[in-house]
């Protein structure tokens, strides 16, 4: 995911106490909550603008030192706090807060960690598969499909090695799509697969016993 950073920059008797100075929102989580420290009492006013000179600005009256904002859209944004006496009258104000909001891209469709044009299983009917573009906190739901496109055994897996024992000659496909740490799932990476016909491995063999 795409993480824009921001210096805070601190004078005056309000500071930022925003500890994540990364920002990273999605459509279904769009708010931060902005904190602040002042040293006088009283309400403050939060201002939140799309300009750096902060004109056409939102101004929220706020009692406590922090407030949840709830993001329209993607965009940079501007954040200011000013205490304010009794009268109204602003007594002091933060630097302005700059930041970015932008959406996570959805993860891409698997791909090998070695291209092939068609995935070959040992003579056991074993195949092991490792993905090239796996993340951490990812998660492969890897399928087993028959030429109908009919699931014939499906499996998770949470690294980029995935394995399937066992499975019965023929022809196969393998499809496998990513699901995020944000529950968004990409799209399939389709693989075309063959489960050898014959065993290559010879049967076993009973020694010092005769048959009649």
């Amino acid at each position: 995911p795409i993480r824009r950073t921001f210096a805070l920059k601190n004078r005056g008797e309000i500071k930022w106490l925003m500890s994540e100075q990364k920002f990273l929102y999605l459509k279904d989580l769009p708010i931060v909550i902005f904190r602040w420290q002042k040293a006088m009492p009283g309400s403050s006013e939060f201002s939140i603008s799309q300009t750096r000179d902060m004109k056409l600005a939102e101004r929220f009256q706020v009692r406590e030192t922090d407030f949840p904002y709830r993001i329209p859209k993607d965009g940079v944004f501007y954040a200011q706090v000013k205490a304010l006496s009794d009268d109204d009258e602003i007594k002091a104000q933060s630097s302005v807060l700059e930041f970015v909001v932008q959406e996570a891209p959805v993860p891409p469709a698997p791909v090998l960690g070695r291209p092939v044009e068609k995935l070959l299983a040992n003579a056991q009917g074993d195949l092991k598969v490792s993905l090239g573009n796996m993340k951490a906190n990812w998660l492969a739901i890897a399928q087993i499909q028959d030429v109908a496109g009919k699931t014939i055994d499906e499996r998770r897996f949470t690294d980029a090695n995935l394995a399937f024992l066992g499975l019965l000659p023929g022809q196969y496909r393998l499809s496998v799509k990513f699901t995020d740490e944000y529950q968004r799932t990409s799209e399939s990476g389709i693989f075309q697969l063959e489960v050898p016909e014959k065993s290559r491995v010879p049967a076993p063999k009973l020694k010092g016993i005769k048959v009649r």
